[in-house]
């Protein structure tokens, strides 16, 4: 099985057994029929550009629960996490084979919801403790309005697609995007009863979407794909990224005017004027980062072997983070609300921080 990461050349190769999946990178030729394996699906739910070998240690969903007390647990040490949200006190976590994990006290304790499907998830947007949604492998959206004691299906080949869906944010109980395969920007006005497309059909991947409310959104991708919208998605205007064809895998935008991403060999890029230039940063990393976010008076950007980096000065410069847990295992999703700062990955990891990062638990 492969996936060619167009944007770098490179080639993602899933080798597994067992529960543990170790990924390699080799330079090939572009070869655009390898998108067309049937095992495309199960290979994503790394999202394409998790290219690392993980071992070592976890901090695993369940805390200190062990195995023999928790059979929630042993499935969760099990689970690749692939995106997470939080409301109050409530986390949700979504992955490998429909899981989705809920907790209602941080983390201390986890139940595992039923989805209704063994397809891959990839993320998940709640807009308060009952309405949410999640998306994952060949258009699959689900929704629930109980907190995911029930979640059903609200359609299954969504815009007369199958492209899988890699990332979803919703405004409002009413207004949400969600992103993925072959430039697919699905929105919806009415609670995700209704979908349409707004982007035309292209040779890239959307591998984030940030949306600041329900005029301006931005989202990135293969190759370094930039683009964003004034008007609700009427209409979406390319950007050009300071890192070339380096792919895009993580954005978020604080206003219409602020915002970051980050992709392939370190990558972060920012702009102060709504993308109509962007600048790179200096992270000093090489390693793959798949999420950015703010939290408090920093920015967090995590990424493969653990790297979990930290910015004081609104992004211009980045450096590891000292405070939180050491973590060998890629991470490849960040939320903050509620002044929760949450991180999550690979083995069920999912870490927990208060005050803007500066305690762990």
């Amino acid at each position: 099985m492969k996936i060619v990461d167009r944007g770098a050349g490179r080639v993602t190769k899933s080798i597994t057994k067992g529960s543990t999946t170790r990924f390699q990178s080799e330079k090939v030729q572009r070869k655009g029929s390898s998108m067309q394996s049937k095992w495309y699906s199960y290979l994503i739910v790394v999202l394409c550009y998790l290219a690392t070998v993980f071992f070592g240690q976890s901090f695993t969903l369940g805390g200190e629960i062990s195995d023999s007390k928790n059979s929630v647990a042993k499935v969760l040490r099990a689970t690749d996490i692939f995106g997470i949200d939080s409301v109050g006190n409530n986390i949700w976590a979504v992955g490998i084979h429909g899981s989705v994990f809920h907790s209602s006290d941080l983390g201390k304790t986890w139940k595992l919801q039923d989805t209704g499907t063994k397809g891959d998830l990839f993320s998940v947007c709640f807009v308060d403790s009952n309405e949410g949604w999640v998306v994952g492998y060949s258009g699959l959206i689900l929704h629930t309005s109980d907190g995911g004691g029930h979640w059903a299906v609200q359609q299954r080949e969504v815009a007369e697609t199958k492209a899988n869906l890699y990332k979803v944010g919703f405004v409002s109980k009413d207004k949400g995007w969600a992103v993925g395969e072959w430039s697919t920007i699905l929105y919806t006005e009415d609670g995700g009863k209704t979908w349409v497309n707004q982007f035309p059909k292209q040779d890239k991947f959307f591998w984030g979407v940030s949306i600041v409310d329900s005029t301006f959104g931005w989202v990135v991708g293969e190759a370094g794909i930039i683009a964003g919208t004034t008007d609700g998605g009427k209409t979406w205007a390319n950007q050009k990224s300071p890192g070339g064809e380096i792919s895009l895998f993580g954005v978020y935008f604080k206003d219409p005017k602020r915002g970051w991403a980050c992709g392939m060999d370190g990558l972060v890029i920012l702009t102060r004027d709504g993308g109509k230039t962007w600048q790179r940063a200096e992270t000093n990393t090489h390693a793959h980062l798949y999420s950015i976010k703010e939290a408090g008076n920093k920015l967090w950007a995590v990424g493969r072997n653990g790297v979990i980096l930290c910015s004081l000065d609104e992004g211009l410069a980045w450096r590891k983070s000292e405070k939180t847990p050491v973590i060998y295992s890629w991470l490849i999703d960040i939320v903050y609300r509620d002044d929760n700062l949450i991180l999550a990955g690979a083995n069920g990891a999912v870490l927990v921080g208060k005050n803007g990062g500066e305690t762990w638990r």
